[in-house]
């Protein structure tokens, strides 16, 4: 008698590559994560790839065509604002709420952050461009946001802004009462996926758009919020 040889079906569905940086909850150095998850259900037609890179490097990937898309975005008409010789597009269904916010050393609250920012250092996430998108005076830039969080304790800096979650996640709240810092909000906006401008990448952002619907629909996508903690930031609005 002869053995049964038994050989796994190659997967024959097209690889579309995404470049994302680390963020808590969103997506681990490991490709585990919110991003990950709403990506690879949305688009079970292809097999994903993902490669975890500093955020100004995952822009460069994207412009280079090293990857299809790049993950977390702000709207496509907002990034051609600050690189409008590399046109790029972005899908219309958001998959994130970014909320920013600024901590600075302060013994009273932030009424009005745009006076309190006068005169002071602080410094955002390298490649962030919140100057363009917040009308804010540009700042120096930290490599990521522990590095801002570590310079704003150690009081080389007197003020720090990114994303409220990944401050929430770097920033002890007995650092925030020993070091007196108060917080405010600067504004929040919706994050896409964007892709160069071609017929490839159009094509990817429909059918990711098409993807994200049927998971909003159906609940999915609310409930891969909740899973990973971050329902505050769920995008109420299903399009841009």
């Amino acid at each position: 008698m002869f053995p049964w040889l038994v050989f796994a079906e190659a997967d024959s569905r097209p690889v579309v590559s995404f470049s994302v940086s680390v963020w808590p909850a969103l997506m681990a150095s490991d490709g585990r994560g919110l991003f990950s998850d709403l990506i690879s259900q949305a688009l079970p037609q292809y097999q994903i790839e993902y490669q975890v890179v500093p955020w100004r490097r995952a822009t460069q990937m994207l412009v280079a065509g090293d990857v299809d898309g790049q993950i977390g975005t702000y709207r496509a008409a907002l990034i051609n604002q600050v690189d409008p010789g590399n046109v790029k597009i972005s899908n219309r269904v958001p998959i994130y709420l970014e909320r920013v916010e600024v901590w600075c050393h302060s013994g009273r609250a932030l009424a009005n952050w745009r006076v309190e920012l006068r005169g002071l250092s602080y410094a955002w996430p390298r490649g962030y461009d919140y100057d363009v998108h917040f009308a804010i005076p540009k700042a120096m830039e930290v490599h990521d946001t522990e590095q801002g969080i570590r310079m704003l304790l150690a009081r080389r800096i007197d003020c720090y802004i990114d994303d409220s979650g990944d401050i929430a996640h770097r920033l002890p709240m007995d650092a925030v009462q020993a070091h007196r810092l108060n917080t405010a909000p600067i504004g929040s906006h919706p994050l896409f996926v964007t892709f160069m401008d071609h017929e490839q990448g159009r094509e990817i952002a429909q059918a990711l758009d098409a993807g994200l619907t049927r998971l909003r629909a159906t609940g999915e996508a609310r409930r891969l919020f909740t899973k990973w903690g971050v329902l505050k930031n769920y995008p109420e609005s299903s399009a841009d």
